[in-house]
């Protein structure tokens, strides 16, 4: 298939990816990967002719002539349009800087579609992209990696296998917990800490990666410390002790299983919130990306040094009328449910179904909970935010809707509920890549013959599965539906309250 991708990369990766190996002149690890299979598949590296002023402006004059040399792999974009200081401070926020200014002009040629994704590991260019709404566009180095694997290589792969485990029971000296033992002054503290942690019978979600080394961790344990000084927190609140993906397995989507894992466990274990400590300026990947599912940064902080960030589950009483996507991020898995907010059955073959909720893929007519190896399926779906492809003549389906997936053909039932973010109506492969972006499951031989005809594309959130299948017989029998549903079916919210009683 020939490739129509072209990506920015900013000045960052210019800089510390080409410095590396000054005599070789290899390309630094893990960049050398993504640029070796973008050369492989024909997918076009660019770099932003502001880039140079961020060049020029290096210190390092070996690096600086390094970076010059070596710029030439990359082309430059051609005739990036121009903006003045306040349009790009209006959409992407304040400018202090050269520097900033510089970032800005990257992403507003994104902004203006000059380039499918931006790849960086600048976490504040991650932030500023995802308030203009590039999130889905703007991908770290491994990040990009997966996404070329996942749709220039597709094959058959196991999904990840969440393990709850103590944590006596996990290697201390894995690599993950490395950046862990630097934040200790003194040599024994980590020692002390894992001893403490170990004798307290703490226990963590753990995914192991192919060579057994640890992929992904979040150490967890019941803990209202600040319920008195934070009221939101509640009288059972859950402290995500550590969350951490490893270096080489970022993009892979297993933070968001993590955090999945984390949500569902509370809702079952009737838990109000929960809650972390992160050092906002370090970890801006983390708290960027718990923002994105609801998190809010607490007024105080943790021994004077961390930033608090925490989730609550139940909407108060008398919280403010707000934008159902809102809401819901603030409140999973709360939603609004009232009769002004539409409601549709979306039918789905078992095919995609898979694809799209892994931990309901059927195995020897079992349904597998949440902690069981599911192998041979195609492409890891098991994440909150997703994207479904279709061909439905039902087009106009507004921001907010809910909507029940119902499995066809084999089962023949509703199985999960979800919230849409977007819809879109797409004709042409470029359109369709920049909007599914990180989220898809789909390989590009997939899209492109989906593209056949116009493709109606829904962006949705997982908000829950349901307790108990709702069979095709049980809805004809309620008047749900009428026969079997073809297409995406709108019901009304009498149908739905129904529904929510079986």
């Amino acid at each position: 298939m020939e490739s129509k991708v072209n990506c920015l990369i900013d000045t960052n990766i210019l800089i510390q990816f080409e410095e590396a190996d000054k005599q070789t002149g290899v390309l630094r690890q893990p960049f050398t990967e993504v640029f070796q299979l973008c050369q492989k598949y024909g997918v076009t590296l660019l770099h932003h002719p502001a880039s140079e002023e961020d060049i020029d402006r290096d210190k390092d004059l070996t690096r600086r002539k390094l970076t010059h040399s070596s710029r030439d792999k990359y082309p430059a974009l051609e005739n990036p349009p121009t903006v003045n200081i306040k349009e790009l401070e209006r959409i992407f926020g304040g400018i202090r800087n050269e520097n900033d200014r510089v970032d800005c002009l990257i992403l507003y040629a994104l902004y203006r579609n000059c380039a499918d994704f931006i790849i960086t590991e600048d976490g504040g260019l991650h932030k500023r992209g995802a308030s203009a709404g590039l999130r889905e566009r703007i991908f770290s180095i491994s990040e990009f990696k997966t996404w070329l694997l996942r749709n220039y290589e597709p094959q058959k792969v196991e999904l990840p296998h969440v393990q709850d485990l103590f944590l006596y029971n996990i290697d201390k000296d894995d690599p993950i917990f490395d950046s862990l033992k630097e934040t200790y002054t003194h040599g024994d503290g980590f020692e002390k800490w894992y001893n403490k942690c170990c004798t307290q019978r703490r226990k963590a979600w753990v995914i192991y990666g192919e060579e057994s080394d640890i992929a992904g961790i979040c150490i967890y344990n019941l803990d209202s410390e600040y319920k008195d000084r934070i009221p939101e927190l509640g009288e059972k609140a859950l402290k995500l002790c550590t969350f951490k993906i490893s270096e080489n397995h970022r993009g892979t989507k297993l933070g968001e299983l993590i955090l999945k894992t984390a949500l569902l466990y509370a809702v079952e274990n009737e838990i109000t919130s929960l809650w972390l400590t992160a050092f906002g300026g370090q970890q801006v990947h983390l708290t960027h990306f718990l923002a994105d599912f609801g998190f809010v940064v607490a007024d105080i902080q943790h021994q004077g040094k961390e930033d608090i960030l925490y989730k609550v589950f139940c909407a108060p009483d008398d919280v403010p009328s707000m934008n159902p996507i809102e809401f819901h991020k603030l409140y999973w898995p709360d939603c609004y449910e009232s009769e002004e907010i539409n409601k549709y059955i979306i039918p789905i073959i078992p095919e995609y179904h898979d694809v799209l909720f892994p931990e309901l893929c059927p195995q020897q007519d079992v349904q597998l909970p949440l902690f069981e190896d599911l192998k041979d399926s195609k492409i890891p779906g098991n994440t909150i935010k997703k994207v479904y492809l279709c061909h439905s003549p039902t087009r106009n389906i507004p921001e907010g809707s809910l909507i029940l997936f119902y499995r066809s053909q084999d089962e023949k039932n509703l199985t999960t509920l979800g919230i849409v973010e977007k819809v879109h109506v797409i004709n042409n492969f470029t359109d369709m890549i920049r909007i599914i972006g990180k989220r898809s499951v789909y390989s590009l031989d997939e899209v492109q013959a989906m593209l056949a005809k116009d493709t109606v594309v829904i962006e949705f959130r997982f908000i829950r599965h349901l307790k108990e299948k709702v069979t095709y017989s049980s809805l004809l029998a309620d008047e749900v539906l009428k026969g079997p549903p073809i297409s995406i079916t709108q019901i009304s919210n009498e149908s739905y309250v129904k529904i929510k009683d079986w």
